[in-house]
């Protein structure tokens, strides 16, 4: 058969591919209290989690430090005079400002939780917003609950490059508008080789323009730990989906959907584990010309598993 024949043959409307791992390979590791089973206490004025009440010993309300709701005044002195280590940042509902990058290099145990908070950068913008860790010198990093809105006009920042030796945990961030730029949306790096992270329910459903060269999300070269993504949707970047292959270290893809993206949805070297996850591939866009649902590399020894794929007529 070849492979005109071929894709003819599987028929149907629609798109699916699921990668199951071989047996043997690493169950999915725990991902802490779901989204719908958080008990919230109140700690200076924060309604948070009991478990972070637990994790962290100071809760800081970013009122506290001056920081207000609205698009006007931008909240990165704030972010200044309440960031530490130990440290947990509550964002009450609302839209805050950011016309700059804000960075915390190097921190033990810190995080921003905001689940009703939407950080806003101006027209234009294409830098970063929040640059967090370094290769070394941070570790346990928390970032829940965020939204942020780049749908002004010529807007596409990166929302967070974070680099952390251990102890990455990311949760229902999510991003709207369309990527202008070309810059990469996220950034993820676990520097430690015996480092672990979670990346879960990362929700970047609006895309990149195309011909640009927007990747959804990276984990780069300095990347040496384990990072798993769980439940997350990438739809729409014209260089790559989740972009995973640079790094030397194991990336695991559990469940989730990607869809159209240019050059690979799912990108993965060897060592990981892909299953269960929704891709997609039915649309075709100007300036995204080769798409491809998931792509391995750099794969040692056996392969096995399945792997289903249709196209649409």
């Amino acid at each position: 058969m070849n492979r005109r024949e071929f894709l003819a043959s599987l028929g149907a409307v629609g798109s699916l591919g699921v990668l199951a791992g071989c047996p043997g390979t690493d169950s999915p590791p725990e991902t802490s209290v779901g989204k719908t089973e958080r008990k919230k206490t109140g700690v200076n004025g924060a309604s948070i989690p009991v478990t972070y009440a637990d994790r962290f010993g100071t809760v800081v309300n970013i009122t506290s430090a001056g920081a207000e709701t609205g698009v006007s005044k931008p909240i990165n002195s704030a972010l200044e005079d309440v960031a530490g280590d130990d440290t947990l940042v509550y964002l009450p509902p609302g839209r805050y400002r950011m016309d700059e990058a804000w960075s915390q290099m190097e921190f033990e145990n810190f995080g921003i939780y905001g689940p009703d908070a939407t950080l806003v950068p101006p027209s234009g913008y294409d830098d970063d917003l929040f640059v967090l860790g370094n290769q070394r010198s941070a570790r346990r990093l928390l970032l829940d609950g965020l939204t942020f809105d780049v749908s002004a006009t010529g807007t596409g920042p990166r929302i967070v490059h974070a680099t952390v030796a251990d102890g990455l945990l990311v949760r229902d961030v999510s991003v709207t508008g369309l990527q202008d730029t070309g810059r990469g949306l996220t950034r993820f790096d676990v520097t430690d080789p015996d480092g672990r992270g979670q990346v879960q329910r990362l929700e970047l459903p609006d895309g990149g323009a195309p011909n640009g060269r927007a990747t959804g999300c990276l984990v780069g070269p300095q990347s040496e730990g384990r990072i798993a993504f769980h439940d997350c949707t990438i739809v729409g970047f014209p260089d790559n989906g989740l972009y995973a292959s640079p790094s030397p270290g194991i990336v695991d893809v559990y469940g989730g959907r990607y869809a159209n993206n240019g050059i690979a949805s799912v990108r993965v070297s060897g060592g990981g584990v892909v299953s269960g996850v929704h891709v997609v591939c039915d649309e075709s866009r100007d300036g995204v010309e080769n798409m491809r649902g998931i792509r391995l590399r750099g794969a040692v020894g056996q392969s096995c598993g399945t792997a289903e794929s249709r196209s649409r007529r």
